[in-house]
């Protein structure tokens, strides 16, 4: 008598024993924030060269489904180092412990702002917590990660996508000390009446020259102008509302045009990227640029 598949295919699976899928080459460690009072899952992968005597590193937001794409990515990279230019490097992974959590990255990446009433989101009420997100990079998540490894602190980069992306602006705009090269991927401007230009003019207005500082904001083409397969009306008219090619390019040509000393940023449009590909998109750039741009100490 002839056995169904599913019933063979069903008894296969049932002869080996399921366990949890293992990113090669990281490790994982939760820390517990007093700045923002949450837990977050940490995951760091050192890649390239094992007795390198000092190591970039590259901090993930969104780590809980970013991070393993750009590891992977890093990874063939470092296969033909010399030619990709890729130096070995530290990356980090910032998560949460249950998976992605919608909530609480809101919170943490969006901006302080004295009113909330029209953010534009409506799926959570909680946002305004990136400075104290802020505080747990630099005051306990940095320190944590250069105990574990020799670091190269000229050279140490953030990418972020989408709410993502606008912590990274906001870092580079409130913090432009924090990190040497800020990378931001489809960035949430429309986020609250575009509380994140306000943040813009006061850095452009207080700026001083300090250590070399670069930025390269990237985004979709059919994140404003909706894609040809798009045929949600609603959808279609909300890119259209949230105009975020237009305002990212704004923010760019508005800082660029400044002129200010010892920093250099940057835009690239991906052509026929939603905001859901634009993310892999960006993420391969954030890499090209972070490995492309090494500072060498002077």
């Amino acid at each position: 008598m002839a056995v169904p598949i599913w019933q063979v295919s069903h008894k296969m699976y049932n002869m080996f024993t399921a366990m949890q899928a293992v990113i090669p080459q990281a490790e994982e460690v939760h820390i517990t924030s007093k700045h923002t009072g949450k837990k977050y899952r940490i995951q760091i992968a050192r890649l390239g060269n094992p007795e390198a005597e000092r190591y970039d590193v590259l901090y993930v937001l969104d780590g809980d489904h970013i991070f393993p794409g750009m590891v992977t990515l890093a990874s063939a990279m470092q296969m033909n180092a010399e030619e990709n230019a890729a130096r070995p490097i530290i990356m980090v992974g910032i998560g949460y412990p249950n998976g992605l959590d919608l909530s609480q990255r809101a919170e943490d990446y969006t901006p302080p702002a004295a009113d909330y009433s029209n953010t534009g989101d409506n799926h959570t009420d909680r946002f305004g917590g990136a400075e104290k997100f802020h505080r747990f990079l630099e005051e306990e998540l940095k320190p944590e990660v250069e105990s574990r490894f020799p670091i190269d602190k000229n050279n140490q980069s953030l990418f972020g996508h989408s709410y993502g992306g606008l912590f990274t602006l906001y870092s580079l705009f409130a913090y432009p000390g924090a990190f040497t090269n800020y990378l931001s991927s489809s960035p949430s401007t429309w986020w609250n009446n575009s509380t994140i230009t306000r943040y813009q003019h006061s850095f452009v207005e207080s700026y001083k020259p300090g250590k070399s500082i670069r930025a390269q904001v990237m985004v979709g083409e059919y994140e404003e102008t909706p894609s040809p397969w798009l045929k949600d009306p609603v959808r279609s008219k909300k890119l259209q509302q949230r105009q975020m090619v237009s305002r990212a390019h704004a923010i760019v040509n508005e800082v660029k045009e400044k002129n200010l000393e010892n920093l250099g940023i940057d835009f690239i449009e991906f052509a026929e990227e939603t905001h859901s590909t634009a993310a892999a998109r960006g993420a391969l750039e954030a890499l090209k640029f972070a490995f492309r741009n090494h500072t060498n100490p002077q």
